[in-house]
């Protein structure tokens, strides 16, 4: 797993590719990453970091002010996360695999799910967005 942004003082052997900084995760077990974060806030994102696995496992990562500290602006009524990125219903080493063979890019996604977001008038909202596309072209 690979945590963009996200300064990991002490810690680097737990964030990046498999088999350089750290043995893959096997299926069926698990791994606990803990790490201090000191002076980072924002919207940041989390990817697998095996072959094409980043496309479709992924999340966002927030990173809110310390308690106490205020927004610069007033409290909104809701918070929500929003990943946009990609998924695939075809297996994504088939997708690459196709890709490498042609010389081409690979295809888009060949998914398609409508996501909608419901607002109401007169409540104030706060979006923390996260882009996790991995395609050049759709970015």
């Amino acid at each position: 797993m690979f945590l963009h942004g996200i300064r990991q003082l002490r810690t680097g052997w737990a964030d990046g590719p498999a088999y350089i900084t750290q043995c893959p995760i096997q299926p069926g077990h698990n791994y606990v990453y803990k790490f201090t974060i000191t002076g980072q806030r924002g919207t940041l994102f989390w990817h697998a970091h095996v072959l094409w696995l980043r496309a479709t496992v992924h999340g966002a990562i927030v990173i809110l002010p310390k308690l106490g500290v205020p927004y610069p602006f007033p409290k909104p009524d809701v918070e929500q996360v929003v990943v946009l990125g990609e998924w695939w219903k075809s297996d994504t080493e088939k997708v690459i695999n196709d890709a490498l063979k042609s010389g081409l890019a690979p295809n888009v996604s060949d998914a398609h799910v409508g996501s909608v977001l419901f607002v109401h008038e007169g409540k104030q909202y706060k979006s923390y967005l996260s882009q996790q596309i991995v395609q050049r072209r759709i970015q």
